[in-house]
């Protein structure tokens, strides 16, 4: 098969660049793919980056999006919906000279499927140019629970498979669009245990309990929450640590906050009326948690070897990749009863699960865990076994030529 694989237009085609989740997915199921079919992955191309690239088997496209900016100009001078259900990055104008250009390229490289990260509104560009293609939306967020129906169901109307990043996620697509659950399937995120396993190296001090955070630090993702669950932990214990990983750029409020159901978005809406990282830092400085920004990918495993556990408090999550990341490692794992996660947590056995943006019963998970550590090496020990069963990229990938019809 030849197979194109459509990033979302802030990422670009480009091999040695994989810091965003959506990235590594391309990267490590696009190498994989490459194996037995012929795969080019389309992105955008920053500034004196060359057109076209080959690495791991990938042909790299690089498209510009300069020729979106007009349009971009254009959708920020037109009101927003009422309800939020219809918001500019959902629009067909949004990034449609992207969409467009990708289109044809992979018209003229007859490409039998087209894999769209998210974006629904491309969908029916890329139909136009490639009519036989087999198109797949794959979606590693809740946008298509969310948006507008009327708006959706012509552009799902045109798709041949629909994926989710969690049975959660693919289930709400079903009940809001029974129509199409036969198009619906579940491909998990993924991982690679050797890069994770823990060898002895990157050791804790001895009597020193430190806690992980992975991910973007944004309001959804819970991280004033877990401050707020560390400043009890520390308050009550000493020798415990806190770093917090990942780039220091909260989601636009109509991404998230401006879609979720009434009472997620009535917790988040309070962290968007202010400077929302200037107050993690002032409370971060007063419990001793670091913020330590972003960190490039192939150091992240180190992070995760030095930890006790990991901790994902999000109050909306579509997968957990983080969660997978620390189960590779070995590490036991927090996490809130959110979206996908209680799929990759089994509760007592693998991690722990709490309630979303309860600081009380998260201090007290992060506190039983870093004083249990035989208990937390035994989930860590079984969370690997269970990453190995389900999560590896090798599973994702053959989990991906299932959908695309094809082996």
């Amino acid at each position: 098969m030849r197979i194109a694989l459509v990033h979302q237009p802030w990422d670009d085609a480009d091999p040695d660049r994989r810091d965003g989740s959506l990235a590594i997915w391309t990267w490590e199921v696009g190498r994989r793919l490459a194996q037995r079919h012929e795969v080019h992955v389309f992105g955008r191309r920053p500034d004196g980056a060359v057109a076209e690239r080959v690495a791991g088997g990938i042909a790299f496209h690089g498209v510009r999006v300069e020729h979106d900016r007009p349009l971009l100009r254009l959708l920020r001078a037109v009101p927003a919906s009422r309800d939020g259900r219809r918001p500019r990055f959902a629009h067909r104008l949004y990034h449609a000279a992207y969409a467009w250009k990708i289109a044809r390229a992979a018209g003229r490289l007859g490409c039998d499927v087209i894999h769209v990260q998210n974006f629904s509104n491309f969908v029916p560009v890329l139909r136009r140019y490639n009519p036989r293609a087999r198109i797949v939306l794959h979606m590693h967020c809740e946008w298509l629970s969310q948006l507008d129906r009327g708006m959706l169901a012509p552009r799902l109307a045109q798709t041949d498979a629909l994926a989710g990043c969690s049975d959660y996620v693919v289930e709400r697509i079903r009940r809001r669009f029974p129509e199409y659950a036969d198009k619906c399937h579940t491909v998990p995120n993924g991982v690679d245990p050797a890069r994770f396993a823990s060898n002895g190296a990157g050791r804790k001090r001895r009597g020193c309990r430190r806690v992980l955070f992975v991910g973007r630090v944004s309001p959804e993702k819970g991280v004033h929450t877990l401050l707020g669950a560390f400043e009890r932990v520390v308050a009550q214990r000493s020798g415990c640590s806190l770093e917090i990983v990942g780039p220091l750029v909260p989601a636009p409020r109509e991404f998230i906050a401006g879609l979720c159901e009434p009472e997620v978005a009535a917790a988040l809406e309070p962290c968007y009326d202010g400077d929302y990282i200037a107050d993690l830092r002032r409370r971060a400085a007063c419990c001793g948690a670091e913020l330590a920004g972003p960190r490039p990918h192939e150091t992240i495993p180190a992070a995760y070897r030095r930890a006790d556990v990991l901790v994902n408090p999000s109050l909306s999550e579509a997968f957990g990749m983080s969660l997978v990341e620390a189960m590779a490692a070995g590490r036991a794992v927090i996490a809130t009863r959110v979206g996908g996660m209680p799929e990759i947590v089994e509760d007592g056995v693998t991690g722990v699960l709490v309630p979303p943006g309860d600081e009380v019963a998260l201090a007290d998970a992060i506190g039983r865990l870093v004083e249990d550590s035989a208990g937390a090496a035994a989930m860590g020990a079984r969370g690997r076994e269970v990453v190995e069963q389900r999560y590896t990229w090798e599973h994702v990938t053959e989990r991906v030529l299932e959908v695309y019809g094809g082996q």
